[in-house]
């Protein structure tokens, strides 16, 4: 395992970087940690127990899962067709439900970096003037920022599924409605709310914690 403790470094400005978040690290070996981490930009893990320790890297051949303790935000990595990603979770029973959204899920970002994604994530909505090919979005530090292109005509959200012990999740939004009703097969009452196209891709959280609480056993 990774050595946690290392020298103190210099933090970036607070002003350009978000500053590390109380999180708990649960690593492959089966060990636990309570400390502050950020999210790199390329989906890493930079951990350090205390705030004036320098980070330790982690990815997905140390980590399972980070869980953010102000945010309640848990990510894991995960294998989909033959490679790792950090995803988000957002329902957990037998069968597990991840999300990535439109933007990454790093950290370490510009107040206009996170303006951003806050609002293309749907998080914040606070003061947005929409433009012809421009929107304006007036964020919590108090600044107006201005960005082309506005985001929100379509939901980039992607969800992956599988079962709590599969080794591997998958995106089923090319083909739904074919492969839900193959996944949720045993779950006769929303295999027909699927039919009926009263669920669409967008609703899996929906769906997926419907089967949990109805048809799991």
């Amino acid at each position: 395992m990774k050595n946690l403790i290392l020298p103190v470094i210099l933090f970036f400005s607070i002003s350009s970087f978000g500053q590390p978040l109380a999180s708990k690290i649960y690593l492959i070996d089966q060990s636990e940690f309570n400390g502050y981490a950020d999210i790199s930009k390329k989906e890493k893990i930079e951990f350090r127990i205390d705030l004036n320790d320098e980070p330790t890297v982690f990815d997905e051949f140390d980590l399972k899962r980070i869980e953010f303790k102000d945010s309640e935000n848990v990510f894991e990595y995960v294998l989909v067709e033959k490679k790792f990603h950090l995803l988000k979770v957002i329902s957990e029973g037998a069968v597990i439900v991840y999300a990535k959204e439109s933007e990454s899920f790093s950290t370490q970002k510009t107040e206009r970096e996170l303006a951003k994604e806050d609002y293309i994530n749907r998080e914040y909505f606070s003061d947005a003037f929409n433009k012809v090919g421009s929107y304006r979005v007036k964020w919590r530090d108090g600044n107006t920022y201005t960005f082309y292109e506005h985001p929100l005509s379509s939901d980039k959200t992607l969800f992956f599924i599988k079962r709590r012990n599969d080794n591997s999740a998958e995106n089923i939004q090319l083909g739904f409605k074919k492969k839900a009703i193959s996944f949720f097969k045993d779950c006769p009452y929303l295999v027909e709310i699927i039919e009926n196209k009263e669920w669409k891709y967008q609703d899996m959280p929906k769906i997926v914690e419907y089967y949990n609480e109805m048809c799991a056993l």
